[in-house]
């Protein structure tokens, strides 16, 4: 009973195993049946068309531009020192942090009642020098007179020797009113000797006179020096700053006590790159005198003017990069800017023939842009970039001359593709977004709040303020100025 026990078990198992195989090959035919149906079914597939905008490239003459940022400063800024150190008697009531005042006014004046002492005494001194000088020139006048008187009577000597020599000789006089005869000429010729030598100790004492009259005149030069450098005098109509003095103080020999700035004599300093900068050279290396525009925003009002650059830094400065310029102001709002003021400056540079500007997304990282051919396809050309400004770029036009680039380029767009343009003035070519509005309606206590908020804001530049103010009062105020205030105002 056992062993058909078991037989009839396995049989079981196989049938069983038997069943299975068989459902599982009918799966598998029925999965191949359905998959040829499909394939029998299929369509082909259409191509795929991308809209995108294009524009005709028309060859022009562009200039340029590079913008830097940069910084005012003034061509004539000179520190005030205090020459003499001393008790301050007197401080000008325009010495203070932004007071004006004229050329040779007197600023500060420090205790000059020792330098004035020091001033008479070298007065004197110098008048007895000069004193002894005179007597020095008189007293060798006389003794140039002693001199001639002595001659004079050394000739008249030696003639009364030869008339008694000759006298002699005739057996007239004795040999012994020769002798005395020739004793007096020499006599007479000791005494010239004598004379010159007193001369020349006149002359000694002349020279020596000169010499002290030259020391007691530096000396009193160099005390009136030192007294006229108890006042310190502005050199130049302009501004104070930087004001650290007070009346009745007391300060050092050659102690900074201010700046004095000329508002008037106004430039920028602003840093380039070296491949800019080559751009601004002529072919001698020479800087060009290039025309700037330096643009100060204050509160959504811009303060402008012009100028030229006119010279180049000799160093590049040490860990700094590039080429530091200056450039004169010269016309616009000039009074408006003030000595350390943060501005942009904008060069314009010497004009580029035969170029096009594009925006950066027209040109791939190879410089290759996409044109449009006659079948609507487009084909990758490799251009060369001039200049790159921002989001544009300005390249050579003679590839692509009077041939549609497309303007927006993304990765599904290649050499080959065909594209639907859209081209400008189409009607389909944007949906118009909504405009927000550029002015708006201010209701009185809004207004009042924001003059009120300007007029004490003591950092605006005094011709600023009037053009905001006016602004604010009118009618229509645009919308771009309240928010730049109302940001500052937290509100």
């Amino acid at each position: 009973m056992r062993f058909i026990g078991r037989s009839l078990f396995g049989l079981f198992l196989i049938a069983l195993t038997i069943g299975l195989l068989a459902t599982a090959a009918g799966l598998v035919f029925k999965t191949f049946q359905e998959r040829t149906a499909k394939q029998g079914k299929k369509r082909p597939q259409a191509e795929r068309i991308f809209s995108t905008h294009v524009l005709k490239v028309e060859a022009s003459k562009i200039q340029p531009k590079i913008e830097a940022f940069g910084e005012i400063q003034s061509k004539r800024t000179l520190d005030i020192r205090i020459p003499i150190g001393g008790t301050i008697v007197y401080l000008s009531p325009n010495f203070i942090d932004g007071g004006q005042v004229k050329k040779d006014e007197v600023l500060v004046i420090t205790d000059p009642a020792n330098f004035k002492d020091k001033v008479v005494l070298a007065k004197a001194d110098l008048n007895e020098a000069k004193d002894e000088l005179l007597e020095a020139k008189d007293a060798l006048s006389l003794a140039i007179d002693d001199l001639n008187a002595a001659i004079k009577q050394s000739d008249l000597r030696n003639q009364a020797l030869s008339r008694r020599e000759s006298l002699t000789n005739r057996g007239v006089v004795t040999e012994t009113s020769l002798e005395n005869a020739a004793l007096s000429a020499a006599s007479a010729e000791q005494a010239v000797l004598s004379k010159r030598k007193s001369i020349l100790q006149a002359q000694s004492r002349l020279n020596q006179s000169k010499g002290t009259v030259v020391r007691r005149e530096l000396a009193f030069a160099n005390a009136e020096r030192q007294l006229k450098n108890t006042e310190v005098r502005a050199e130049f109509d302009g501004t104070l700053s930087a004001v650290s003095l007070v009346s009745g103080g007391i300060v050092n020999n050659n102690e900074r006590v201010g700046q004095l700035v000329d508002p008037s004599s106004l430039e920028v300093k602003f840093r380039i790159s070296a491949t800019q900068y080559n751009r601004l050279i002529d072919r001698t290396g020479e800087l060009q005198s290039i025309p700037t525009n330096v643009k100060l925003d204050v509160f959504g009002t811009e303060i402008s003017a012009l100028g030229q650059v006119n010279r180049s830094s000799a160093t590049v400065g040490v860990g700094l990069t590039g080429r530091l310029l200056f450039s004169s102001l010269s016309e616009g709002n000039v009074s408006s800017f003030r000595s350390g003021d943060f501005v942009t400056v904008t060069l314009i540079e010497p004009a580029l023939d035969n170029v096009v500007e594009l925006p950066s997304n027209a040109l791939s990282g190879g410089n290759r842009v996409l044109v449009l051919t006659d079948e609507d396809r487009l084909e990758e050309i490799e251009v060369m970039v001039l200049r790159r400004n921002k989001n544009d770029v300005i390249i050579d036009a003679s590839k692509v001359t009077d041939k549609e680039i497309v303007l927006n380029r993304t990765p599904l767009l290649g050499a080959g593709i065909k594209i639907k343009p859209i081209r400008p003035g189409d009607s389909n070519s944007e949906e118009k977004k909504s405009i927000e509005p550029e002015t708006v309606n201010l209701d009185e206590e809004r207004r009042q709040k924001l003059i009120s908020f300007i007029e004490g804001n003591g950092y605006i530049p005094k011709t600023a303020k009037k053009k905001i103010i006016k602004a604010l009062n009118e009618k229509e105020v645009p919308l771009k100025l309240i928010n730049r205030i109302e940001s500052r105002m937290g509100g």
